[in-house]
């Protein structure tokens, strides 16, 4: 009996002594998981919480161990999500700095420590492509600049040649990837053979040549010229948007078919307004209670001058925006509900906010405030003079100065 009863006592500590080494290593693991939370993102943190989740299994169901081994082997997959978005990251940002060969070469190899996600593959591609075209663009430049006699040569040729010559030494240089020099030649040959589209292909690889090097002002004059070849208009607003992210305020940028200055920068959109007037023009054809959400000028330029005078591609990045319609603030003149618009006309209060913009102008321009009554509107005069009685809307001796958001991101 007694013998017994210290067999049980045995077994009943072995129990208690079991337990409390899985508490032990329980409370290890929930410190370890603690720990790993302040960990810096590497492949390491990967693997401990991967292999955290392996010793919790090894407790077999003490406790809550199922639900951290699920949470250990999801915080495992989010350290690798979470690695691979700061390889594309830096992938991204070697790529956007790229100027040499060995520059692309080594963002492409980046892109592919990313392979599957978002476009890191295309992007790698993409990469290999500028490499090899600086290359081949490097050996053409030699071959060109190789001495003043080749150089001669090909101005007399430029000079004297018949379109014939010109368009053949035209796709000599296509050829040899020297397409600016290209270019003039078939500049000269008139409408010989298929000069205009070989003209054409010429400005898209010029684009394509300035985007490796960073150059998007050139990128964004060469794909402008490119026209709808291709993805040209896609390509154009891309250098757009870095050359509107690099600017300045004040600075005078052409989107469309007109120059544009730059007003506000924000982190993703730039305020732009027209560098010059459109023509004289009523605010509206009617010359009762009109406000600017009923103005004509308003339906003019958000339907006939955005189709017209903006490409596809860049009225996708014009921004609608909310704009405030708010009262003359001297004569309390109702400004008439807010509207949607993605070209608008300055208020008084940012005609005032802006007028730096002003300085120097000349002639009259309407403003999408109300004037003293609801049958004018404000206007600015010359040297930014703004007044706020306004004169009768439907006069046509007053110009209009456009503006708009313009997107970046």
């Amino acid at each position: 009996m007694e013998n017994k009863e210290n067999i049980e006592s045995m077994e009943s500590i072995s129990k208690d002594d079991a337990e409390e080494e899985k508490e032990q290593g329980y409370q290890k693991l929930i410190s370890m998981m603690k720990s790993l939370e302040c960990m810096t993102v590497t492949p390491s943190r990967a693997e401990i919480y991967l292999s955290t989740a392996n010793k919790f299994s090894e407790l077999e169901g003490y406790k809550d161990s199922e639900e951290y081994i699920r949470l250990c082997r999801q915080m495992a997959e989010q350290t690798n999500n979470e690695l691979i978005k700061k390889i594309y990251d830096r992938a991204k940002a070697k790529k956007d700095r790229a100027k040499s060969t060995d520059d692309y070469k080594l963002a492409a190899e980046e892109f592919r420590k990313a392979s599957g996600y978002q476009d890191a593959d295309a992007m790698a591609l993409e990469c290999d492509k500028f490499s090899s075209r600086i290359e081949r663009k490097g050996v053409s430049n030699l071959f060109l600049t190789a001495g003043g006699i080749i150089l001669g040569i090909l101005a007399i040729i430029f000079l004297f040649a018949s379109p014939v010559a010109k368009y053949g030494i035209g796709n000599v240089l296509y050829k040899a990837d020297s397409y600016n020099y290209a270019l003039k030649f078939y500049n000269r040959t008139g409408d010989y053979k298929d000069s205009k589209q070989k003209i054409i292909k010429c400005q898209y690889m010029v684009g394509l040549d300035s985007e490796a090097r960073g150059d998007y002002k050139a990128a964004k004059k060469a794909f402008t010229a490119a026209g709808d070849y291709k993805d040209s208009d896609v390509r154009k607003v891309k250098a757009l948007k870095l050359v509107l992210k690099n600017s300045k305020i004040g600075s005078i940028v052409k989107v469309g078919k007109y120059n544009w200055k730059v007003l506000e920068i924000e982190e993703n959109k730039v305020l732009l307004l027209k560098k010059a007037a459109l023509s004289k023009r009523a605010y509206s054809s009617a010359s009762n209670n009109v406000t600017w959400e009923t103005s004509t000028l308003r339906q003019y330029l958000n339907k006939d001058f955005l189709e017209g005078y903006f490409s596809a591609e860049e009225q996708q990045n014009i921004l609608q925006t909310n704009v405030k319609n708010s009262a003359n603030a001297a004569y309390g003149t109702d400004g008439g509900k807010d509207t949607l618009d993605y070209l608008f006309l300055l208020s008084i209060d940012e005609a005032q906010k802006y007028k730096s913009v002003f300085e120097g102008y000349k002639g009259t321009s309407w403003l999408r405030t109300p004037g003293g009554n609801p049958n004018s509107a404000a206007f600015i005069a010359q040297k930014g003079l703004i007044m706020d009685y306004g004169y009768t809307v439907t006069s046509d001796e007053f110009k209009a100065i456009p503006a708009m958001w313009f997107n970046i991101d």
